[in-house]
């Protein structure tokens, strides 16, 4: 089982006085808590009666992925880095407790070069999602059973949707570096760059890109992730997660070489019917280009 080694930012990202949005807000703890959390959904007085499973209130997402930097088929200039590896999409109660996850083996590819500033407004690459399988939980105690499919944000991941946007096929890898240069708020509470760095340096880790979504998806239209999240460059793409690796690790990071994880910044929240998370269809056990 996957583990995911990330810092608690509750501090951080902290809305100072501001009232939330309706759909995102910013994650404040650890968005994958240990096998020790209490998950137990039945009623505990012997009766034989069985609570109904509660109604996830909010979802995060986390990923880890292991990186081979490929020199075959790369045009002039351009490095290309082949990844696979695991996403979780971790659903929350109202009180911000762990219900479930859903879990996708997926494949990716990093395109990285001079020609990618122009394509998403001085990122240094882009990555996309390849191939998507939804893993087989039935083994596995904190799995989502009887998600209800109004809730299902399993179509973020869809690389087979055509000329729509999901949101986590394509994207952008903007340096942390350059954000902090820039003194860019990545949250419009005034989150910047350097805390980030600094946050997870203290953990050992290694923070090296924000990666950014399109603000044309459903996590920008429906979930309105720009009213948290600060728009980047003439496009307005959207923060959305925290790209890094354990400090101490081999591999070119830049280039997303070796074992490198992704944690979202911000709690989306879910509603039924129109107001909530429905979408595309939901990912079924395969899909591909």
């Amino acid at each position: 089982m996957i583990r995911f080694p990330m810092p608690a930012l509750m501090a951080l990202l902290m809305f100072g006085g501001c009232a939330q949005p309706p759909g995102v807000a910013p994650v404040d703890g650890d968005p994958t808590p240990g096998a020790d959390d209490d998950d137990d959904l039945t009623d505990d007085d012997d009766d034989d009666d069985v609570l109904p499973p509660p109604r996830p209130e909010s979802a995060t997402f986390a990923a880890m992925q292991y990186g081979q930097m490929d020199e075959s088929g790369a045009a002039a200039g351009m490095v290309r880095t082949k990844l696979d590896g695991e996403f979780q999409f971790v659903y929350w109660d109202d009180d911000q407790a762990l219900l479930c996850r859903d879990r996708f083996s997926f494949s990716s590819e990093g395109h990285f070069g001079p020609v990618m500033v122009g394509a998403c407004g001085a990122c240094s690459g882009i990555l996309s999602i390849q191939e998507v399988t939804r893993t087989s939980e039935e083994d596995l105690d904190d799995a989502c059973v009887g998600l209800p499919p109004d809730l299902d944000l399993s179509f973020l991941l869809d690389p087979s949707a055509g000329e729509g946007v999901p949101d986590f096929r394509n994207l952008a890898l903007v340096p942390l570096s350059l954000l902090s240069e820039m003194e860019f708020p990545i949250g419009v509470d005034g989150t910047t760059a350097e805390e980030l760095i600094t946050t997870y340096a203290a953990a050992g880790l290694e923070a090296t890109y924000i990666a950014m979504v399109r603000p044309g998806g459903w996590l920008g239209t429906s979930a309105a992730l720009g009213e948290v999240a600060s728009g980047w460059d003439e496009v307005g793409w959207l923060p959305m997660f925290v790209v890094y690796r354990d400090a101490d690790r081999p591999g070119n990071a830049m280039f997303l070489e070796g074992e490198i994880f992704m944690t979202s910044l911000w709690h989306v929240a879910l509603a039924a019917g129109s107001d909530g998370a429905s979408g595309p269809a939901p990912l079924g056990s395969s899909v591909s280009d």
